[in-house]
């Protein structure tokens, strides 16, 4: 694995580790140099030097809160599809993917760990950035980063805290100049909602309109595709 991430590094990439279940996986890639790590740990518990270390080292975390309720077949797997402000956007594909759960109710993983890191890491100052690891089943492209927004408030990050997990930072990350805030000269990708997100993170999903490198995108021709798929479904 040291061997890969130097590589990366010779080649001016980021190297960023798919993690295993334990946190001494997560703990190994950091400190073989990866910059970032993607998903947590399963059935381990993280210390208080957790965060310290991904500080330490300059690296930062995609938790995929979302992936863990999947895994842990908790009991909300599923309440995205319900909700009225997502459910009309998603095709039939996805709103039955995020009714399934990766893992049974009786052999599901122990999440305990993973949710309580966030804090850790937040104490520590270390980089969380917002991801959803889509396509695996309890999970949909777009929608359910509104989730894991969701997920990392409930975990004790503040709401601005959590969008900045979705935008500034992982701008900053990618390295991504042009975008990720709203300021001269960047490209205009904003979200305007009903509501406010920064004392209520559940704002995000009552959204009004979207635009697109300043070009607004037509959402009732969004609509109308989504329903067109759905009478194809039914008609098969």
């Amino acid at each position: 694995m040291k061997a890969v991430i130097e590589g990366a590094h010779a080649r001016g990439k980021l190297a960023v580790v798919h993690a295993g279940q334990r946190v001494e996986h997560v703990r190994d890639a950091i400190e073989s140099g990866a910059d970032g790590v993607v998903h947590s740990f399963f059935n381990s518990m993280a210390d208080d030097g957790y965060g310290k270390m991904f500080v330490s080292h300059g690296a930062f975390l995609i938790p995929t809160l979302t992936l863990q309720v999947s895994m842990c077949a908790l009991p909300d797997n599923d309440a995205l599809s319900r909700d009225p402000r997502i459910s009309p956007w998603l095709s039939p594909a996805e709103a039955m993917r995020l009714k399934t759960a990766i893992r049974a109710p009786d052999r599901h993983e122990d999440c305990a760990g993973p949710f309580a890191s966030i804090p850790i890491l937040r104490d520590a100052g270390a980089t969380i950035l917002a991801g959803t690891d889509a396509l695996n089943k309890g999970t949909a492209f777009g929608a359910s980063l509104h989730e894991e927004l969701e997920m990392l408030v409930r975990c004790g990050l503040t709401p601005a805290q959590a969008l900045t997990t979705a935008t500034a930072v992982p701008a900053r990350t990618w390295r991504f100049k042009d975008r990720g805030r709203i300021a001269p000269g960047f490209r205009a990708d904003l979200l305007l909602v009903n509501g406010d997100p920064t004392s209520d993170i559940a704002s995000t999903r009552d959204i009004a309109m979207v635009w697109l490198a300043g070009v607004p995108v037509d959402r009732n021709k969004l609509l109308e595709k989504i329903k067109s798929l759905e009478q194809t479904m039914i008609g098969k």
